[in-house]
C-alpha cells in the first residue's frame, strides 16, 4: 500500500469527471483538481441539441498496428499534429496484437456505448467540489466549430460554480494540450500547487 493520505488529482478530457467524482466522494483525501481540457458538461451539449458527429466504425481486426495508426490519424486532422512517441504508446495500449501481426482494440464499440452513454449524461458537481481547482482549456480550431458556444458555456459555468478554482485557456491548443503545450501546461499545474 502507498499510504498516501492526501493526493493532487489530474483528470483529462473524460478523465475529468473522475477526478470531480473523487474530488466529491473523498473532500478529504483530494488535496487539489486540474482538468486538462476535461472540465466539459457532456449532459449540456446534448441538452444545447448540439450532436457531436459520430466517428466512422473501426473494423473489428487491422491487419497490423500500422493499420490502425492510420485509421486512428484518419479520425480527426489534430492528430498528425501531437502524432509522436507519447500519443503512439496511448495507441499501443489500445488494441491487442496477435501472433499474426494483426491488432484488435481491446474495447468494442459494443462494449464502449454504456460508458458513452453514461459520459453524454454527466454534468460536474463543481458546486460540492471544495478542493482548490484549475481547468486548463485547449483554445484552438475547435473555438471556430458549432462546439465553441459550448465549450465557452462551460469554462463560465466552471468559473461561476467552482468555489475555489481558476482558468486557464491555452490558445492554439489541441485537446492533447499537455502534449502540443507541454511546457505551459506543466509551468501552469506547478504554479497552482505552488
Amino acid at each position: 500500500m502507498l499510504e498516501i493520505e492526501r493526493a493532487h488529482m489530474v483528470g483529462h478530457s473524460m478523465g475529468g469527471g473522475e477526478v470531480s467524482v473523487l474530488a466529491v466522494r473523498h473532500p478529504d483525501r483530494v488535496a487539489s483538481v486540474v482538468y486538462l481540457d476535461g472540465a466539459y458538461d457532456w449532459a449540456d451539449r446534448t441538452e444545447s441539441g448540439e450532436v457531436e458527429e459520430d466517428e466512422p466504425a473501426s473494423p473489428d481486426r487491422f491487419a497490423s498496428y500500422e493499420e490502425f495508426a492510420e485509421f486512428v490519424r484518419s479520425l480527426d486532422p489534430e492528430f498528425e499534429k501531437i502524432w509522436g512517441p507519447a500519443f503512439d504508446a496511448m495507441c499501443r495500449a489500445l488494441v491487442d496484437t496477435h501472433p499474426d501481426g494483426s491488432v484488435t482494440e481491446k474495447l468494442s464499440d459494443a462494449e464502449a456505448a454504456p460508458f458513452d452513454e453514461a459520459l453524454r449524461e454527466f454534468r460536474h458537481p463543481y458546486a460540492d467540489i471544495a478542493a482548490p481547482a484549475l481547468a486548463i482549456y485547449a483554445v484552438g480550431d475547435s473555438s471556430k466549430s458549432s462546439a465553441a458556444t459550448w465549450r465557452a458555456d462551460c469554462r463560465h459555468r466552471f468559473a461561476a460554480e467552482i468555489a475555489n478554482g481558476q482558468v486557464l485557456e491555452i490558445p492554439d491548443a489541441t485537446h492533447y494540450l499537455f502534449l502540443d503545450h507541454r511546457d505551459d501546461v506543466l509551468l501552469a499545474i506547478r504554479t497552482f500547487l505552488s
